[in-house]
């Protein structure tokens, strides 16, 4: 086996555990997704207020995907949250 043809299987092995990292990502932020939608609305449905109920969805969403995010306040002031 010449150096071409082994440097093309790394090159597709590599490509393979890209993709699969890539599906794998997807399946957790579809999955965090759904169980943000879940939290808002048993929220709702619990007598939470609108807004409080998005900030808890918003927290687990934060949480679940490992990202800071920016909270507005009512008066234009900005605060970062993580």
């Amino acid at each position: 086996m010449d150096e071409n043809a082994i440097n093309e299987m790394f090159n597709q092995v590599e490509t393979e555990i890209q993709a699969e990292r890539l599906m794998k990502q997807g399946a957790y932020a579809i999955g965090a997704a759904e169980i943000s939608g879940n939290v808002y609305t048993h929220a709702i449905a619990n007598g939470v207020p609108h807004s409080l109920a998005q900030e808890m969805a918003s927290d687990f969403w934060a949480h679940a995907v490992g990202t800071p995010y920016i909270v507005v306040a009512d008066d234009s002031e900005e605060s970062s949250d993580e």
